[in-house]
């Protein structure tokens, strides 16, 4: 996830997720590079190269399938993904409007989010 501990997770963090997820269940597909992600979404392999070099978000399917992916509400991915597209825009009022509702939101799975990624980093 980003420096931040408070920050919400942007597409590339739930696509990290959702590889690390896949190499979980599929031992043998370790490690999971982007055209296996790609196939085990149903997007594009073009499509996660542009996701996970931060050219571009997710788009309300993507949100979907990632959320079916990740085990997490639709509407949590959603609120993270609006927070990212908001802050990629130059209205600096709406973007502080969206991050205090996706805060709210968002602020149950954060924990869930950083304690999934120290499981993952744990030997065990």
């Amino acid at each position: 996830m980003n420096a931040k501990s408070e920050e919400l997770p942007t597409s590339k963090d739930l696509l990290e997720m959702a590889r690390s997820l896949i190499a979980k269940e599929k031992p043998e597909y370790q490690p999971v590079s982007d055209y296996r992600l790609a196939k085990e979404l149903g997007f594009s392999h073009q499509r996660v190269y542009k996701l996970m070099q931060g050219l571009r978000a997710l788009d309300n399917d993507g949100c979907q399938a990632v959320a079916e992916a990740i085990g997490w509400p639709l509407e949590t991915v959603l609120a993270c993904v609006y927070l990212e597209r908001a802050k990629r825009q130059d209205n600096d009022k709406v973007t502080a409007a969206l991050e205090r509702i996706c805060h709210r939101v968002a602020i149950t799975v954060t924990p869930i989010f950083i304690g999934f990624l120290a499981g993952i980093a744990s030997p065990f």
